[in-house]
């Protein structure tokens, strides 16, 4: 009977039914639920009407800093200083103005001329006189001097210069050599690099240093093992990464003699 009673009072009076059920439910279960649906209408008001942090607007660059982006850290709020300005005088400056803020910067600006500097020093091993050009922010170009300048056999390698000097310098980004674009073959040394005079015979061909030793194919140098040798060219591949070194005998005994 009352199961029927309840049924025909949701259908034509839901809220005399709310009311019925209500005063069937236990004091403290209706304590708890009221308390439950308080709680969540302060929650409401409150993230409505309560105070909040204002978004800060972030630093406007430009100038000698165009090439500096700040952000915001998440959780620490503190501004984060990333890119490149040219001097050391600009650095100081823009940590002056940064400082400024109310939570402690993170600056990670790099400087140009001391990166510049720090580039000089490392291409000093394997050239004389290389001359060093700005290019994009955290890039630089090298201009090669004459291949008589070249110090050591790795200075026809321009990728693996380029490789190691990101390595050494700290924030750069590029490094390209002026006239001469990475290709997919094997790095092309003159013989002379290597101090070493290219032999042959009926028999085949091979490698002589400076104190009459030979060296066959297949026979292990300092820089690599020897690959290959041919008429004029010896194939010697590296021993840290496998990059192919192809020596060239440039004198005219030589010249015809390639297989």
């Amino acid at each position: 009977m009352r199961n029927a009673e309840y049924a025909w009072l949701l259908t034509h009076a839901p809220l005399a039914y709310i009311a019925r059920r209500w005063a069937q439910v236990p004091r403290g279960a209706r304590l708890l639920a009221l308390a439950l649906l308080a709680s969540a209408g302060l929650g409401s008001l409150w993230r409505t009407y309560g105070p909040h942090d204002l978004a800060r607007a972030l630093p406007q660059l430009g100038g000698p800093f165009r090439f500096v982006t700040v952000r915001e850290d998440p959780k620490t709020h503190a501004y984060v200083y990333e890119g490149y300005v040219t001097t050391s005088s600009d650095l100081a400056l823009l940590a002056t103005g940064a400082r400024r803020d109310t939570h402690v910067p993170v600056i990670r600006v790099k400087v140009v001329e001391q990166m510049k500097d720090q580039l000089a020093d490392f291409l000093q091993s394997y050239y004389r006189d290389a001359r060093i050009k700005p290019g994009e922010p955290g890039s630089f170009i090298v201009v090669p001097p004459a291949q008589d300048a070249y110090a050591v056999p790795e200075s026809w390698d321009y990728e693996r210069v380029a490789r190691l000097a990101r390595e050494s310098v700290n924030g750069l980004r590029d490094l390209r050599f002026e006239g001469h674009v990475a290709g997919k073959g094997p790095v092309r040394i003159p013989l002379e690099a290597i101090g070493m005079n290219l032999a042959r015979s009926a028999h085949g061909a091979w490698l002589v240093d400076g104190q009459g030793a030979r060296y066959f194919s297949g026979a292990r140098l300092p820089i690599g093992r020897i690959a290959r040798i041919s008429g004029c060219t010896v194939e010697i591949v590296r021993n840290d990464d496998g990059t192919t070194y192809e020596f060239s005998a440039g004198s005219t005994l030589h010249a015809g003699r390639c297989n």
